[in-house]
């Protein structure tokens, strides 16, 4: 769970990702059928995070959102905080 958000100079907002790493984002976005979701899954919930996953590709645009992701997405938000970097891929999701 996270505890408090990492201060403005922890970390920049934008950085470019080696291209093994953008190969591991694309790959995993494929491998979870992101494209061809559902952008809600209307799915009752009583405890967890809502996550907007969203994407482009040339002019297709597409945003997924799920209530802590499970199934199809799960493992697409430690992805996430791993290519982030520190501070972020130091935080334990629950």
């Amino acid at each position: 769970m996270i505890g408090s958000l990492p201060a403005p100079d922890d970390a920049p907002t934008e950085a470019a990702l080696p291209f093994a790493d953008w190969a591991r984002l694309q790959d995993s976005l494929i491998a979870t059928g992101f494209w061809a979701l559902d952008p809600v899954d209307e799915q009752p919930v009583l405890d967890g995070a809502e996550w907007l996953i969203e994407g482009r590709r040339g002019n297709i645009y597409r945003g997924v959102s799920r209530w802590r992701p499970q199934g199809e997405l799960q493992g697409l938000d430690r992805l996430f905080f791993a290519l982030a970097g520190p501070p972020l891929s130091k935080v334990n999701l629950y």
